[in-house]
């Protein structure tokens, strides 16, 4: 049956009608529980009855929700209403590729770009066993922003090993009908078929590759590669005649005229094998790699074209495309000959070998926005080839980002978005990591990404040379342990309460393979940790040696810890896992502090590599800027750095956290440039928010092993107690108006930060606002006191809410691409009419229009502006007029640095 506008499924409004096809018709809708817009597929009434389609139709919910890849349009469920069955699938604003090339061909590097994201895409099916049988520019969206989502996957197939399925099944046959489309007229699909499809035969996923061949022709040219009047027409046109190479443009790289032939065999047997090295392909074109290969125009013939294509082959992310020799196999033999000669010749004349010397070098920043991220957010492969680490794009999401050592630029990682914590498989060929709370991996030469298991907010993982990962799915937990290969975690240690330890984190394997060491954090923090030892074979853990970070294993027998904001080693006895002698104190001076805690500050590989984020010693300038971005004054300066603003009422003071092994916060007059330090030295001081007469600054308060949240006196040292929260972390987040309640957040095992209330002259009971599974962070009260926005991740990514307080309602969402977890980074302005946020990324400020009455409603988010690079935090003033930002002073931003035979400095014979 048709829907219309309005009709409602459970809890999806239908909006409007977005397409038909063959297998169902599609709607788009928002789902009033998430406040997110869905695309929404309805089989058709009569396809319903039949039990053939209505299993295909079940079966392309089970394919879509086993594919999970940026440039795959994902399924968020199956619903079925009044027996009719629906799915419920990710919403993809933008045009699709064939409604653009209605306009003509696309500029050759954007042609590139796009078909570079089909390929990823369609690479992640096949290698979760899908093929999609039906790739065309009608099924590829363009999104804003520039992501490309393949769609459609209504007539795939799960690709068995040893079976194959007639193409030409017409109860399955690829089709799209239209109002613009009817019966009699070509139908946009058999443009795309392979020939094998065509003729009815067996398909595997070849076929994929000629349907990507016909889109990348078609978004070079402009045109389809076959077209006619009917079916038959363009059947007949595929099985016999040959592309005409002369619509490519003229700037058509090489090689890329060299993969459109290989796509385009109509011999399945001679066609390009796997996509991903089409994606491969298209990655070094556009990296300005031109290759060898046949030239893309009319000017080469199409035997020269056979011959060139036979004589090559592809390149790989470990070797450079093998060139072909005019002169054959003959000259070929010679070249290996002499090569042969030269080596045996240097083998027996060659020096005796001088020991390696100690070097360090500097991965400097290719970007304004490079950042090497906190310890612990990047890995050096344990052949010491690559590294890999977390990066912003121009966008500000944060995806993995991978260096090999012997180039000169970084490659991203497609599919990583909002990826932390990485790590290395033993053959350094994937990389483990955490995104949208999943345990997750991806091949280091880029591919597909595979989801192991849950890990709602990961905290370190490490991976056996036996295919076993342990790893810490949330941070207050202790370790599981799965296969690398996916499934159900078990238990890998267990927490000891006689240690009054509340999370295991960061573990890394000893060579045995079985031994691994981790982190343990107690319940009230203090400057240094246990680091234990436990086996897969006996998960009971058993300290090793305490130090401010979790100490890691670097080969052959040290662990690497750190201590007084220095780096230390200490040889290892790897049978009965003891250490030997005294640590010594390495030259080597690494950031050490980092937002989470246990992060470890080093990464090593074999042959003496080891890896480390430089520390950022740049002092903090405190800058107002306007609402359009324009830098009005340095307020004040800091000689270290700061983070977590929070801003007076009157706007003229803010506070903020200098970063340290130990945190202390500090006051800043904006007008005078002068500061002050709230609390005494031997306490950990962190995480202001002020009072609302700005007398007082809430803090977390970490000293003698307790967590407590109290009020600092700003005039003196005087504290009033809040909250003892004693083996819970707390953060205070914002004190009513009235100042008789404090908003805070509390980690909770299971949920992650919940949002909590209490009356503020009480220090015990406390009630919950809002607790789930998810995070709920970043609470800041209305200055009415009647609203409380605050941020939840409950959607898969960090969403902004509003919802009446003290009793919260029904959540209305203000966001509607992420926000950032960056303190101080949610504000109301003072008469409550604008809300202001930083979108995912950290890069862009947006703001929101906010009307309570009659009832709650908020505009469209707007971009305020773009923040300077190295941005360490903000906040609005009172006014919302302009806005005070924590920058870097200095233009050099931090990088990474590799020391090559780092036990050299040890002064130690090896």
């Amino acid at each position: 049956m048709g829907l219309t506008a309005g009709t409602k499924l459970g809890p999806f409004e239908i909006l409007a009608p977005l397409g038909a096809g063959g297998m169902g018709e599609v709607y788009r809708a928002r789902d009033t529980r998430l406040g997110r817009d869905v695309a929404i597929k309805a089989l058709p009434e009569a396809f319903a009855r039949d039990p053939e389609r209505l299993g295909r139709f079940e079966r392309e919910a089970k394919l879509l929700a086993s594919l999970s890849h940026t440039n795959i349009a994902g399924i968020h469920g199956l619903e079925v209403v009044a027996g009719q069955r629906y799915l419920i699938l990710e919403f993809v604003d933008g045009p699709t590729l064939g409604e653009r090339l209605k306009r003509g061909a696309l500029p050759v590097d954007e042609a590139l770009d796009v078909c570079r994201q089909i390929a990823a895409g369609v690479e992640a099916a096949h290698e979760s066993g899908v093929i999609h049988r039906d790739l065309k520019p009608g099924n590829v969206k363009l999104a804003p922003g520039g992501q490309v989502k393949v769609l459609d996957f209504g007539l795939a197939k799960a690709a068995s090993a040893g079976v194959e399925t007639s193409a030409l099944d017409l109860n399955a046959s690829p089709t799209l009908t239209s109002p613009a489309t009817g019966v009699g007229l070509i139908l946009g699909t058999a443009a795309y078929m392979s020939p094998e499809q065509a003729r009815g035969k067996p398909v595997d996923r070849r076929t994929d590759i000629w349907s990507f061949g016909c889109v990348l022709y078609e978004c070079l040219s402009g045109r389809q590669l076959y077209a006619g009047e009917t079916v038959s027409d363009v059947i007949a046109k595929i099985l016999e005649r040959e592309p005409d190479w002369s619509a490519l443009p003229a700037d058509t790289p090489p090689r890329v005229g060299q993969l459109l032939r290989r796509c385009l065999r109509k011999d399945a047997r001679e066609r390009l094998r796997d996509i991903g090295d089409a994606r491969l392909e298209l990655v070094e074109a556009l990296a300005g790699d031109s290759g060898l290969g046949v030239s893309a125009t009319g000017a080469a013939s199409t035997a020269g074209a056979a011959a060139g294509i036979a004589a090559s082959s592809t390149g790989s992310r470990w070797g450079a495309p093998r060139r072909p020799w005019n002169s054959g196999a003959l000259r070929v033999a010679v070249v290996g000959a002499l090569a042969l000669l030269t080596l045996s010749t240097w083998l027996l004349l060659r020096p005796a070998p001088r020991q390696a010397a100690l070097t360090r070098l500097s991965i400097v920043p290719e970007t304004d926005r490079f950042f090497a991220g906190d310890p612990g957010n990047f890995a050096l492969s344990p052949d010491g080839r690559a590294l890999v680490f977390t990066f912003p794009d121009s966008t500000g999401v944060t995806r993995l980002s991978l260096r090999w050592l012997a180039e000169l630029a970084s490659h991203p990682l497609d599919g990583t978005d909002g990826a932390s914590f990485p790590f290395w498989s033993p053959d350094s060929r994937q990389v483990g990591f955490f995104a949208d709370g999943k345990l997750r991996r991806v091949p280091a030469a880029g591919g597909a990404i595979q989801t192991l298991c849950l890990a709602s907010a990961g905290r370190g993982g490490a991976w056996s040379p036996g295919g076993v990962i342990v790893f810490a799915p949330e941070p207050h937990a202790a370790l599981l342990q799965v296969s690398a290969s996916g499934g159900v975690p078990t238990a890998a240690t267990a927490l000891d309460s006689a240690r009054n330890e509340i999370s295991h984190r960061f573990p890394s394997f000893l060579p045995d393979g079985d031994h691994f060491l981790y982190g343990t954090m107690p319940s009230a923090s203090g400057e240094l940790y246990n680091t234990c030892v436990a086996a897969l074979s006996d998960p009971r853990g058993r300290p090793l040696l305490q130090a401010f970070s979790t100490a890691t294993f670097a080969p052959p027998d040290y662990v690497v810890f750190s201590r007084d904001r220095a780096l230390m080693a200490q040889r290892l006895k790897l049978r009965g896992v003891k250490l030997l002698g005294e640590p010594v104190l390495l030259a080597d001076r690494p950031m050490v502090a980092g937002s989470i805690t246990l992060s470890p500050v080093t990464s090593s590989g074999q042959s003496g590599v080891m890896a480390y984020a430089e520390t950022d010693r740049r002092p903090t300038e405190l800058v107002w800027l306007t609402r359009e971005g324009r830098r009005l004054q340095v307020a004040a300066s800091y000689p270290g750095v700061l983070i977590g603003p929070a801003i007076a009422p009157a706007g003229d003071r803010c506070a903020a956290s200098e970063v340290a092994p130990q945190y202390r916060t500090l006051v800043f007059d904006l007008t005078a440039g002068t500061h002050t330090a709230l609390g005494s030295q031997n306490q950990s001081i962190a995480v202001p928010a002020w009072a609302p007469d700005a007398r007082g600054v809430a803090c977390l308060v970490q000293a003698d092993g307790v967590n407590r949240i109290s009020l600092l006196d700003t005039s003196g040292n005087a504290e009033r107690l809040l909250l003892l929260a004693r083996r819970e972390y707390v953060e205070p987040m914002s004190i009513s108006p009235d100042q008789r309640t404090l908003v805070f957040t509390q980690m909770i095992p299971g949920h992650q930060r919940d949002i909590m209330f209490k009356a503020m002259g009480d220090t015990g009971s406390t009630r919950t606002y809002v607790g789930t599974p998810a995070s709920e962070d970043l609470a800041v009260l209305s200055n009415d006191g009647r609203w409380l926005a605050y941020t939840s991740d409950g959607s898969g990514r960090n969403e902004l809410f509003i919802d009446t307080f003290p009793q919260p309602t029904s959540p209305h969402r203000v966001s509607s691409a992420g926000v950032a977890a960056l303190g101080g980074s949610v504000a109301w302005r003072k008469d409550d009419r604008e809300i202001y946020f930083l979108g995912s990324g950290g890069v862009s400020l947006f703001v929101c229009d906010v009307r309570t009455q009659p009832s709650l409603t908020t505009g469209p988010p707007r971009l305020l502006q773009t923040l300077p690079s190295g941005l360490r935090g903000i906040v609005a003033a009172p006014e919302g007029d302009r806005f005070l930002a924590l920058l870097p002073a200095g233009q050099r931003p931090t990088g990474f640095v590799i020391v090559l035979n780092w036990t050299r400095g040890l002064g130690e014979d090896k």
